[in-house]
């Protein structure tokens, strides 16, 4: 049995782009590949494995006749409660693909989380032979300097959004200190991280981390191999493609790594780090460990330095969605047909509108969006060929974006939710999600706060209200909503839309000053999918709303 993962092959055997059709690949920058959609293929048979959240966009796809489909990591939906469930893990959803198969040959770009996962299970071992050892070339980029090009022109843009962006908000006042850059604490922070986790360096491999760690703008600069940091050490060392290449030369990557590191323990980005490159750095012999949700804390710590850009991608994107639903709502209401794609489109071109006027020297990309009608789909979706009309009850957009600095540096991201709605249910229902976002979530997000217990409030503050809800039949009759909501109700951001804390369930987690957080609801039920979504900074008195100025 063959489990392929590398993009290419996967989108040869859907007949489909990943990035142009699907939530996953573009949803995390440092882990797409342990989310994405893989195929299993043995004796004829093919087999695709798609997160569960993928549905609705597998369902407007005309993907090959023969290509079977199992779902894993179930998508919280309150019309599934009571139902068998997707598996949650790999091991899991390859058993159900009903191959019969212990044998697993994989891609040598299979992240090494999924391989020990699969190993735990299955005989794996690696499709492709092994690639010829190849020369490398290592740089070292001081610490100094990647302080330097991350901090490049992030004094002048607080005053701008204080003065402009946030000139009519109630929160001006309060928020101003935390535009101001902090003290430089970047590598500090790390190595402090890294000693309490018992590491003597961090390699990484993903875009994201390459430019936060050797400075490497992920918009601009080729994704390396690797990057290695050791802890406490002057430079990071970006481990390159040898041959012709400025960098000191290696025989192998290997090689190169032991010269850098000869001894000490290393934590790895597990969940982006291929198989195939993690045994040609030799790390199969080495005392390894995962340093993702590490890497992800760290980050999530250091968003106060870029606070000005995040205030700026929460706003956009709140614009543009507003705008888009706007031009919904009236097209419905002069009976104008229009569908997903139309709305989009206002979507795009109005994100981009906002960041222009802002007058700041950066540019906007999509990150995300989901955008789906709730007769269509309850789970996220891309916009597709629905009409849009009062029937489909509920038009959602859960959207995101990213901003850039002329560099090509990835600055900020921002997760925004809001949603148009037609039927009489989902009108009396959507004011209290709203109000248990700004009312109890984003006051709850102070500095302190256990993750979890901001979960429990904020979904006792809606089941409070679930009066209107249950007469509409648009909620359960459960005795509690917090032991059936199995997802959670916001995270952080830390130039990714994946945190290292979920304000969900036993995540016990605490919450930083300065830390940027995303509070959320989504209600998927009955062909109604509501969500509403705000930004704000963690602070020792809560949240600090910077979405828009209406927000308390």
């Amino acid at each position: 049995m063959e489990l392929i993962s590398a993009w290419d092959r996967i989108e040869a055997e859907l007949g489909v782009s990943l990035r142009d059709n699907f939530l996953m690949p573009v949803r995390t920058l440092d882990n797409p590949k342990v989310f994405t959609t893989l195929v299993l293929r043995s004796r004829g048979r093919r087999v695709a494995i798609f997160d569960d959240v993928e549905s609705g966009n597998v369902e407007a796809l005309a993907l090959p006749p023969d290509l079977g489909v199992v779902y894993r990591r179930w998508y919280f939906t309150f019309d599934d409660l009571g139902r068998e469930l997707p598996p949650r893990t790999l091991a899991q959803a390859v058993r159900k693909a009903g191959l019969d198969d212990d044998d697993i040959a994989v891609d040598p770009d299979l992240p090494v989380a999924l391989f020990d996962e699969l190993a735990g299970e299955f005989r794996v071992a690696v499709a492709a032979p092994a690639a010829p050892e190849a020369p490398v070339a290592v740089t070292a980029v001081p610490r100094a300097e990647v302080a330097a090009r991350l901090r490049a022109g992030r004094a002048e843009a607080g005053p701008v959004v204080l003065g402009s962006l946030l000139a009519r908000s109630p929160i001006r006042a309060a928020i101003a200190p935390y535009l101001e850059p902090p003290p430089e604490r970047r590598f500090a922070e790390l190595d402090r991280l890294l000693a309490g986790a018992g590491l003597a360096a961090v390699l990484v491999s993903s875009r994201l981390n390459a430019q936060e760690i050797a400075g490497l703008p992920l918009a601009r600069v080729p994704r390396p191999l690797a990057v290695l940091y050791p802890a406490g050490g002057p430079s990071a060392y970006v481990i390159g493609p040898g041959g012709g290449g400025t960098g000191r030369g290696h025989a192998t990557a290997g090689a190169a790594l032991r010269s850098l590191l000869p001894a000490g323990r290393i934590g790895i980005e597990a969940e982006d780090l291929g198989i195939g490159l993690f045994r040609a750095l030799g790390l199969e012999s080495r005392d390894t460990a995962p340093a993702d949700r590490l890497l992800r804390r760290w980050r999530d710590r250091e968003a106060r330095l870029d606070l000005a850009y995040y205030v700026l991608a929460a706003r956009a994107s709140a614009f543009a969605i507003e705008s888009a639903l706007a031009f919904a709502a009236a097209a419905v209401g002069e009976g104008r047909e229009i569908g997903e794609r139309e709305v989009d489109a206002r979507y795009l071109a109005g994100l981009g509108a906002y960041v222009r006027e802002s007058g700041l020297p950066v540019t906007v990309t999509r990150l995300m969006t989901n955008h789906h009608c709730g007769t269509r789909t309850l789970r996220p979706a891309n916009p597709a060929d629905y009409p849009v009309s009062a029937a489909v009850n509920t038009l959602k957009i859960d959207a995101g974006c990213m901003i850039f600095d002329g560099g090509g540096f990835l600055l900020a991201c921002s997760d925004i939710a809001r949603t148009l709605n037609f039927s009489p249910a989902a009108r009396e229902i959507y004011p209290a999600l709203v109000a248990g976002v700004r009312e109890t979530l984003i006051p709850a997000a102070r500095a302190g706060a256990v993750a979890e217990d901001v979960f429990e409030a904020g979904t006792e503050a809606v089941w409070g209200r679930r009066g209107r809800m249950a007469c509409r039949g648009l909620a359960p009759d459960l005795p509690s909503l917090g032991a059936v909501y199995d997802r959670d109700v916001g995270h952080l951001l830390g130039r990714n839309d994946l945190a290292h804390l979920r304000f969900a369930r036993g995540d016990r987690g605490r919450l930083e000053d300065g830390m940027v957080a995303c509070l959320e609801y989504q209600w998927p039920t009955r062909g109604h999918a509501l969500a509403y979504e705000d930004a704000c900074v963690v602070t020792p008195s809560g949240g600090l709303n910077f979405t828009s100025d209406g927000a308390p």
